[in-house]
């Protein structure tokens, strides 16, 4: 918050009131981003600032905590079994989900298995994945050469809620070009999908860095 207050040349008091908002506003308007005074993910990567959201340990604000075998391998097959264990979870009230707050909680899912093994990044929003490999340098080349651990987002980009609707994490590629996912808030549950990318109406495949 700090951050975003000092890029929009206001106090940086930690506090997002009105001032922030019309400072926030003033930015976006004079950098051609849409005004509505909030730091979302294109007004926070215009400012340069990392956005890294959502539920920052196990459990959040939902209560419960997801059991993980013992993992080993690469990087990606400690996301990829991480992802496994957790098939057939299931949410329960509005949204509440072991992985964050009770909300949609796919990217919280995603977010946490790579955490398993070892990356530092944790968000709420799926567009962030998009941000993450653009800032990491592990943004694929449109859908291609999909493997074991990587996230692949849907919609058409990563602006907004409403265009970054959801995520999933690679479990296996075949030659023809198919994929095996295991995705969480899906059926409101973590589960298997399997399918082509582009045909599905993905827009980004990002891996882990260090993978």
């Amino acid at each position: 918050m700090k951050q975003v207050q000092a890029k929009a040349n206001t106090p940086a008091d930690g506090d997002y009131g009105t001032a922030t908002t019309d400072a926030v506003r003033a930015y976006q308007s004079s950098h051609s981003l849409e005004v509505d005074g909030i730091a979302g993910p294109r007004t926070m990567a215009s400012m340069g600032i990392a956005r890294e959201l959502g539920g920052g340990t196990p459990g959040g604000e939902s209560g419960g905590t997801p059991t993980v075998p013992p993992l080993d391998g690469s990087v990606r097959d400690k996301i990829v079994q991480a992802a496994r264990s957790q098939l057939g979870v299931h949410e329960w009230g509005n949204n509440c989900n072991p992985y964050g707050p009770c909300e949609a909680w796919c990217a919280l899912f995603a977010s946490w298995a790579w955490r398993q093994a070892g990356v530092n990044f944790s968000t709420a929003f799926s567009g962030d994945f998009y941000y993450y490999g653009r800032n990491h340098g592990t943004l694929h080349s449109g859908l291609s050469n999909p493997q074991p651990g990587d996230a692949i987002v849907f919609g058409t980009g990563p602006q907004s809620t409403s265009t970054s609707v959801h995520v999933g994490l690679i479990e296996k590629a075949y030659a023809d070009g198919t994929v095996d996912t295991i995705e969480g808030n899906s059926s409101d549950q973590v589960i298997r999908h399997h399918f082509s990318p582009a045909a599905r109406g993905a827009y980004a495949i990002i891996s882990p860095a260090g993978s």
